[in-house]
C-alpha cells in the first residue's frame, strides 16, 4: 500500500501527507483516516484506491506494455 501511494503522489506528496499523521497520534486511527491525510495533502481523490479495502482477497491487476531491453524501459 505504501509503495502504491508513493508512486501515485511522488516522494514530495508522500512526505507532505506524512506530516499530517501527527493529528492521528493517540487515537484509534482507521485506514480511512490515513488515506484522508494523503487526499488532503495532494488534492487528489483516492476513493478508487480504497477499493482494495472494499473487496475480499487480492485485487487482480492486468498490465500491458512493451519492454525495450536495450534501453531498459517499459512503455
Amino acid at each position: 500500500m505504501i509503495r502504491v501511494l508513493k508512486a501515485l503522489l511522488g516522494a514530495d506528496g508522500f512526505t507532505r501527507a506524512s506530516s499530517l499523521f501527527d493529528r492521528c497520534d493517540g487515537s484509534a486511527a482507521t485506514v480511512e483516516d490515513f488515506i484522508k491525510c494523503f487526499e488532503e495533502s495532494s488534492g487528489r481523490d483516492l476513493r478508487p484506491f480504497m477499493e482494495w479495502y472494499n473487496q475480499a482477497g487480492t485485487p487482480a491487476v492486468t498490465a500491458k506494455g512493451v519492454y525495450d531491453a536495450a534501453a531498459r524501459h517499459m512503455s
